[in-house]
């Protein structure tokens, strides 16, 4: 659904598995939002922002991020609640915005994990560059903000189907005995697995079509003509929302820390195994050009980044020294294993604050929530 401020927020309606509980329920259901104003004193509020793998994390793998994060509410003797304010396809500024969004409607929040640049990187030279769309608008916005063709309006509802099918899959298997069952998870996985492969292909054809469409609401301003200078223009902007993050916790006492997110296609960043190359790994994959060319300038900012006291970890070789398959499709997205290795990657981010808020830059926050351990 279009939003006013954040671009899009996935339809509460739809859940999958990028989505669900994420983003999408917090904006559009009120309830979610009113329990953000009426927090428990008790609780240590942790909020996660980023794209579907920082939803995934915070969401269907909770309880591993929760066992890494444990330090933090046992130190602190309040409970742990982790919120996901994560989306699927979500990049910077929408993360900054949502955070700001959030605050404005009077949400309090103790720490903030911001895990992304996958789709800064990714998603404009596939999904923006070739209809002339300005970088930093959401992705896929054309189609979100144009009055479509008639065949157009027909193909997104059956993308729509195809999401709401998927959705129905996922909640017949979220109830006993099936949620139990470790056959059931796998027959879910499956099914799902064969559902987002026919939604991946239409939106890759939908993608490919040539839509015709021009006009500032539709491209926003013009975009630099060169890919190295549109590159340029999202490395900065990337870098900008994570300081501007910084300073909004900052000035609210909330700690932050940003991880740029791992990803299969940053070269030598992991041994891949026989079945990653099979499912995970394709040459071709229209999202490997943006990281490729990507990352090393991510890198390079996240490091400039740390240099003026912002936390910003580089999580690009978290998976440098493991022989285990992590990563469960050939786009981004991890299992337990990778997440549960992720997770404890984030608690030690936390660690790391107080020796990042000495090393220069910004001020502590006013109060200190406990380390993780």
């Amino acid at each position: 659904m279009l939003h006013p401020f954040l671009g899009y927020v996935p339809e509460p309606a739809l859940e999958t598995a990028s989505n669900a509980g994420g983003l999408g329920d917090l904006i559009a259901a009120g309830s979610e939002v009113e329990s953000l104003l009426t927090r428990s004193p008790e609780a240590l509020v942790v909020a996660v922002f980023g794209g579907s793998v920082a939803n995934v994390l915070a969401t269907e793998h909770r309880d591993l991020l929760r066992s890494a994060l444990e330090g933090l509410a046992r130190d602190s003797s309040r409970e742990l609640e982790i919120v996901s304010v994560a989306s699927g396809g979500y990049k910077q500024p929408q993360q900054l915005m949502a955070l700001n969004y959030l605050l404005v409607l009077g949400a309090s929040f103790d720490v903030v994990i911001e895990l992304d640049g996958f789709n800064e990187v990714a998603l404009p030279p596939a999904e923006l560059s070739r209809w002339g769309v300005f970088p930093l608008y959401p992705r896929n916005w054309p189609l979100r903000a144009a009055a479509l063709e008639p065949s157009l309006v027909r193909e997104r509802a059956t993308l729509a189907l195809l999401e709401e099918r998927r959705s129905r899959w996922m909640r017949s298997f979220d109830r006993p005995p099936l949620s139990l069952s470790f056959l059931g998870h796998r027959i879910w996985r499956m099914g799902d697995e064969r559902i987002e492969r026919r939604l991946a292909d239409r939106q890759v054809a939908l993608l490919d079509r040539d839509l015709g469409l021009e006009g500032y609401q539709t491209t926003g301003p013009r975009p630099p003509r060169s890919e190295g200078a549109q590159l340029e223009v999202i490395v900065r902007a990337w870098s900008e929302a994570s300081e501007s993050m910084a300073a909004l916790c900052a000035a609210r006492g909330i700690w932050y820390v940003h991880l740029l997110q791992p990803n299969q296609y940053v070269d030598g960043s992991k041994p891949l195994t026989p079945r990653e190359r099979r499912t995970a790994f394709r040459e071709d994959h229209r999202y490997r050009p943006g990281v490729v060319a990507g990352y090393p300038k991510m890198r390079e900012a996240c490091e400039r980044l740390r240099q003026r006291g912002i936390p910003c970890h580089d999580a690009t070789d978290l998976f440098a020294q493991v022989d285990e398959t992590v990563y469960v499709d050939d786009c981004c997205h991890l299992n337990a294993r990778g997440n549960e290795l992720l997770a404890v990657a984030i608690a030690r981010a936390l660690e790391d604050l107080p020796s990042d808020r000495d090393r220069g830059g910004a001020e502590p926050p006013a109060r200190s929530p406990p380390r993780a351990r």
